[in-house]
């Protein structure tokens, strides 16, 4: 199948993303305002932390720095996140997979374009006024370079969380139901991401462990770029760590695919 036939195929469930986004309002104007208020109120816990320093100076960041990482590390989240996971669990629990599967598509690349359609809806949408403030206030003509490999990283980040969730989600073929593991590996990633803190702040060498983890490719990579936190060695260290993972987590989503297809055959009959 060439190219131009597979963005025939499958743009529209891009497409379908927005439009299920705009459909339901209420929940659209909920879901932008929530982000704004969690990262204003971080804005307002990291000034308090940063002024009682005395030096204006954490761990190489100064309090500039943290308000470009908190308005970024929350895009970046909304930028990649992928809702695969979801649509496996949610698809299997109500047996409409089986329905899915005979369709004439490539199953996982409609998961896919659907991904690509949500985050680019939430990328314009949700993130627009991040990206504002950080143009219009922090923006360094000099840091040209780290946006452009920032955007590289966005999208390793991206492949990182399609194919990790796809992971996740073949929970869903034994359990049946992975709600509540989602909330709990949602709430774990948030940490493992870098949200909640920057793991330049944690001691020793436990930040570098996190950092060397395939979460920190999720979030924390890619905003470290962008500030320029990462040259050199370093540079090329983290960004290979994110081609790696990617590349990993595609390799365990498809055998984990083949083996609960299997699965779902023996229980269907």
């Amino acid at each position: 199948m060439t190219f131009q036939k597979t963005l025939k195929i499958y743009t529209p469930f891009a497409k379908s993303e927005i439009q299920r986004f705009m459909v339901y309002r209420i929940r659209f104007f909920i879901w932008v305002l929530t982000g704004y208020l969690y990262t204003l109120i971080n804005y307002f816990l990291w000034r308090a932390i940063f002024n009682s320093t005395g030096t204006g100076l954490m761990s190489g960041f100064s309090f500039r720095d943290m308000v470009v990482y908190i308005l970024m590390i929350h895009a970046v989240s909304r930028m990649t996140n992928s809702p695969a996971g979801q649509y496996i669990g949610r698809e299997v629990q109500d047996g409409s997979i089986a329905m899915s599967l005979i369709r004439p598509i490539s199953y996982s690349t409609r998961l896919f374009f659907c991904a690509i359609g949500q985050n680019l809806f939430s990328t314009v949408v949700g993130n627009g006024l991040f990206f504002l403030i950080v143009g219009v206030f922090f923006y360094d003509v000099t840091s040209v370079f780290y946006i452009l490999l920032f955007l590289v990283s966005v999208f390793l980040s991206f492949a990182i969380s399609h194919f990790f969730n796809i992971c996740f989600a073949m929970f869903s073929f034994y359990t049946t139901y992975v709600w509540g593991l989602q909330m709990l590996k949602n709430a774990l990633l948030r940490f493992l991401s870098g949200m909640i803190i920057p793991f330049a702040f944690l001691p020793g060498g436990l930040g570098r462990f996190f950092e060397l983890l395939p979460f920190a490719g999720l979030g924390y990579t890619p905003v470290m770029i962008f500030l320029g936190k990462y040259q050199g060695n370093e540079l090329l260290l983290f960004m290979g760590l994110q081609v790696f993972w990617a590349l990993f987590f595609c390799g365990l989503s498809m055998l984990l695919w083949r083996w609960a297809i299997k699965r779902l055959t023996i229980l269907g009959g």
